[in-house]
């Protein structure tokens, strides 16, 4: 696996919280964020706050920057690696299974398969089209 270890419920939770997300804040999210640094407050600007709801984020002692909650960092890794797959440029479904094939083993996609919430997970990167 490509993606660093994490744990899978707790990847599936956050998809829930990163949902939350005005498209602006995800996007900064998986482009901007480094899963080790701080971000300073006039850097995420408006999306500040939004960040800060959601808990994907956590404000500095000092409130001068904000940076990923240490819980989640295994999530924003695996979500920017999503994104340099490009995968939110395309979403599909054979854009998310590409992505699925490339950095799982069989194993893991059958754990991710069994889960209940995986559905809600592949909405997210696969919506289907109308």
């Amino acid at each position: 696996m490509k993606i660093p270890e994490i744990d899978r419920r707790s990847f599936l939770n956050a998809v829930g919280l990163y949902r939350r997300l005005p498209p602006g804040a995800r996007r900064f999210f998986v482009e901007k964020v480094q899963p080790s640094q701080g971000v300073p407050n006039a850097v995420m600007g408006e999306r500040r706050e939004a960040l800060l709801d959601s808990r994907l984020m956590v404000a500095s002692v000092r409130g001068n920057n904000a940076s990923v909650d240490p819980r989640l960092l295994g999530f924003c890794r695996a979500m920017r690696s999503l994104n340099r797959s490009r995968v939110f440029d395309s979403p599909s479904r054979e854009s998310f299974h590409d992505f699925v094939s490339e950095h799982l083993s069989s194993a893991e996609i059958a754990a991710f398969a069994g889960h209940d919430t995986c559905r809600a997970c592949i909405r997210v990167f696969a919506p289907r089209r109308g």
